[in-house]
């Protein structure tokens, strides 16, 4: 069935892609440590970026193909006939729900590559606090909503703008859900 080869190839694609963000985590690691000199700093930083663009291109194919498969799905089904495919779609939704959170994972990542003073670092840290601001607003009801919407806040703080972190995350702490998001984002 090819529905069922696009999601185990997605699969196997998203766990690479997230070994490649490993790898860049360990080169970032390695860049902040007080031994490296500024040249060896940045260029552990330039290392990680190149990780984290090629798991960026993966993510991106993957939340491609799963998008069309979500598409496909007509938009009302009759849950007594068409339980078994509103399941599927119920799933696709949230595959695509996680690759957009992976997508804007891996750009908050891809900023932090950068001095944070510098234009690449706000406009990436911009980019991915847009990017998880989309999922929470289409995806709010489910658990990964809140996780995004509280990615949105944390990512807005680190940009400095405590004026827009503040009421992003009270609005995230007062949807259902948010308990679990919460230990979910205090694990990360």
């Amino acid at each position: 069935d090819w529905s069922s080869d696009v999601c185990s190839s997605d699969l196997a694609n998203t766990q690479l892609a997230n070994v490649m963000v490993e790898r860049g985590r360990l080169q970032m690691d390695l860049a902040n440590q007080p031994s490296k000199s500024t040249s060896q700093k940045n260029k552990l930083m330039a290392e990680a970026r190149k990780h984290y663009q090629a798991a960026e291109k993966v993510f991106q194919e993957a939340a491609r193909r799963v998008q069309e498969k979500a598409k496909s799905f007509p938009g009302v089904m009759d849950p007594k006939k068409e339980a078994d495919k509103i399941a599927e779609r119920d799933k696709a939704r949230n595959d695509l729900l996680q690759a957009k959170l992976f997508l804007a994972g891996v750009t908050y990542e891809i900023g932090k590559t950068y001095p944070p003073a510098s234009k690449q670092y706000k406009d990436n840290l911009t980019k991915a606090a847009e990017a998880y601001r989309k999922p929470y607003d289409d995806y709010g009801s489910l658990i990964r909503g809140p996780y995004a919407r509280m990615w949105e806040g944390r990512v807005h703080k680190e940009l400095g703008r405590p004026d827009q972190a503040t009421p992003v995350m009270r609005e995230a702490m007062s949807r259902p859900g948010t308990r679990a998001a919460v230990r979910l984002l205090k694990s990360q």
